[in-house]
């Protein structure tokens, strides 16, 4: 059940556009920071924004953090949102519940599907962030950056730096999940995925 939720979700239109447009804000943060001078004091602004002017390699951590707040939240909550109401909305769910498979295992298989797209999501993103990162603010083996170092003065290595990014991936990860476990929870009492709250709730 959960090879098939996995496959419908690569396999949807929808879940690489709205992947495409989460990344398209980040991307175009870091075109303006190459080309303007918009760019925040250092320690002011979003976390790390100011710092990645001296190492680029600090962007895919900008990066999360741009979407975390707001962009990445909406998404998941549509995305799960739709995981059960959708079907409903198209008919497909009641072949579903017919077929041998318990409910729990079901919404079980929903979840796990919309955290994957969280994981793509922020793979993509911070993969992004990596490329623009090096190619517009300057990669930490150059001679014009600055080393990454932290609040106790201990400089990080290029794998170092890795294993931390990777660990506030997983952070981001866990974050969404909250998100995701309420939104498919309320796409299980509604008609619609996208109806108005007064007009989703089932009679």
């Amino acid at each position: 059940m959960i090879a098939v939720e996995l496959n419908k979700m690569l396999r949807s239109r929808r879940t690489w556009v709205t992947i495409a447009v989460i990344d398209a804000l980040p991307s175009l943060v870091a075109v303006l920071l190459s080309l303007t001078d918009i760019a925040p004091r250092p320690g002011t602004g979003p976390a790390f924004l100011s710092a990645v002017l001296t190492n680029g390699d600090l962007y895919p951590l900008a990066a999360v953090a741009i979407v975390l707040p707001l962009f990445l939240p909406a998404a998941v909550a549509i995305t799960a949102g739709d995981a059960v109401a959708g079907e409903a909305q198209q008919g497909t769910l009641r072949y579903v519940l017919v077929r041998p498979v318990g409910r729990t295992r079901l919404l079980v298989a929903k979840l796990v599907s919309v955290m994957a797209f969280v994981l793509l999501t922020l793979l993509v993103v911070a993969a992004t962030g990596f490329v623009l990162g090096a190619l517009l603010l300057g990669h930490g083996d150059s001679a014009t950056t600055v080393p990454i170092t932290t609040f106790s003065g201990t400089t990080l290595t290029t794998g170092e730096l890795v294993v931390r990014t990777a660990m506030a991936l997983v952070y981001a990860l866990l974050s969404m999940l909250g998100v995701a476990a309420v939104a498919l929870f309320l796409s299980t009492l509604v008609r619609t995925p996208l109806a108005p709250p007064w007009a989703r709730w089932r009679c």
